[in-house]
C-alpha cells in the first residue's frame, strides 16, 4: 500500500486502463484516499462506503453482478 501512496501517478493510469474509465475520474478516487491495510471490522461506515462504490461500479456496467459487500464481511 505504500506503492500506491506514493506512486499516484502510475496509480491512476494503471486504473484508469484497468477500469476504462478517464484519467480524471480516477485522479479524483485515487487522490480522496490514502492506501493502507489493516483488520477491518463489520462496522456500518465501512460496510455503505463499500457498498455505495460497488452500487456505482454495477450501474455504470463497470461490473457485470451486483455486490452484496456486507456477505463479504467475517462476523
Amino acid at each position: 500500500m505504500t506503492w500506491a501512496n506514493t506512486h499516484k501517478s502510475a496509480l491512476v493510469t494503471m486504473l484508469s486502463k484497468t477500469l476504462d474509465l478517464s484519467q480524471t475520474i480516477v485522479e479524483k478516487m485515487v487522490n480522496r484516499r490514502t492506501y493502507s491495510m489493516k483488520a477491518l471490522t463489520n462496522t456500518s461506515s465501512i460496510v455503505q462506503e463499500q457498498q455505495a462504490i460497488a452500487d456505482l461500479l454495477y450501474t455504470q456496467g463497470v461490473i457485470k453482478t451486483k455486490v452484496n459487500v456486507q456477505s463479504a464481511f467475517l462476523t
